[in-house]
Parts: structure tokens; sequence; C-alpha cells
């Protein structure tokens, strides 16, 4: 999500928690599109709903998805 692009493009070099390891450091990419607050993916057959859960990062986000289990749809973290 769009709160962790600078981090990303970055290589990690202002994470609150880790810039000071430099084991922790990785080469840092460009970001493209990315959403502000939800987004969705297909990947086959199963659409990906992304979901801004600040906590761990600015940008945090947590994936759902629809599955169906003996008949019942149900939605999963």
């Amino acid at each position: 999500m769009d709160g962790d692009v600078a981090e990303v493009e970055a290589g990690g070099k202002g994470d609150f928690h880790y810039a000071e390891s430099p084991d922790t450091l990785y080469p840092p990419a460009k970001v493209g599109p990315c959403s502000t607050r939800w987004g969705r993916s297909a990947t086959r057959n199963t659409k990906l709903i992304a979901r801004k859960t600040p906590g761990h990062t600015k940008g945090c986000t947590t994936w759902t998805f629809k599955v169906e289990d003996g008949g019942k749809r149900t939605t999963w973290l």
C-alpha cells in the first residue's frame, strides 16, 4: 500500500525498527501503482482483496479472499 512506498524505494533505510541493522537492508526497488485504501488482484480463479491495515508498517496490507467449503462461502484472511 501507499504507506510503504518510500520505505521500499529506500531499501529499508527508513524503517523505524530495522534501519540500524545493516543485515536487514535490501536493494531499493521501484514501486509501481499502488492503492491508498484497498485494491483487487485476480490470480487464476481466486480474487484477492487488499485492505490497508496499518500496524506493523504504515502501509501494512491484509489480503482476503472467498472460498467455498461444502457449499458454504466464507471470507478468509
